[in-house]
């Protein structure tokens, strides 16, 4: 369980980490599995929402409670045993080095993908390399949803005027954190398919993402002509 993993993680590198669990009224019992771990970790904090309405839409009600609270560093993370909690002192590492935003990276050195075939690779790449060539993001991993985000930059994006609820939120809140620091870093991570359920990805979530890489296209094009 992720929750055993992160008090593990926070224990044995004494870190003062607090947990904050976004449910959307998941019909799988997770949130009453989560108010369970509240009640027993009080650094576990557990937002009900009434309906499912897109995790870009939980991450900025995560992220706007994470800022309120104080907290210094924020991260964000699947809560399927995706992304690995060991490697979360990499990441306070190189944020120490002076970066404001570490990406674990599956597609920079040492990093790796286990338990996708070859369709979903293929539209992580592609994914990917629009996010680069037509958004103008300069790293391998832009669709990457294991990060660490500096406060201090988070607060500066405008997180109310991110359009993207679907998949796509990654790539936006990466562009608009682009305008905003270029202390942007990859680390390698290595990303593990769930074991039990299936991908969340729709055709419908692939749509919402390439309008997305049109919509951050024409901002990029915008804003060179702007400073010209």
């Amino acid at each position: 369980m992720l929750a055993s993993q992160l008090l593990f993680v926070f224990k044995e590198n004494r870190l003062d980490g607090s947990v904050l669990i976004v449910d959307d009224s998941s019909p799988d019992g997770t949130g009453e599995l989560a108010e369970e771990i509240s009640r027993k970790h009080p650094n576990f904090k557990v937002f009900h929402r009434p309906r499912k309405a897109g995790i870009g839409s939980a991450y900025r009600e995560g992220f706007k409670m994470a800022l309120e609270g104080g907290c210094g560093i924020v991260f964000e993370m699947d809560s399927d045993l995706s992304h690995d909690p060991s490697f979360i002192p990499n990441f306070l590492r190189a944020i120490d080095e002076g970066w404001d935003v570490i990406i674990g990276s599956r597609y920079v050195p040492g990093g790796r993908v286990i338990g996708w075939g070859w369709h979903r690779r293929f539209v992580s790449k592609v994914a990917n390399f629009l996010s680069r060539h037509l958004a103008g993001l300069k790293v391998h991993d832009a669709t990457s949803g294991y990060r660490a985000i500096r406060a201090g930059s988070l607060y500066k994006v405008d997180l109310e005027g991110t359009l993207s609820d679907g998949y796509a939120f990654q790539t936006e809140l990466l562009f608009d954190l682009n305008q905003i620091t270029n202390k942007i870093r990859e680390i390698p991570t290595t990303f593990v398919n769930r074991r039990r359920g299936k991908s969340k990805l729709s055709a419908m979530d692939l749509v919402h993402f390439a309008w997305t890489i049109v919509r951050l296209s024409i901002r990029r094009i915008l804003s060179r002509s702007v400073f010209q």
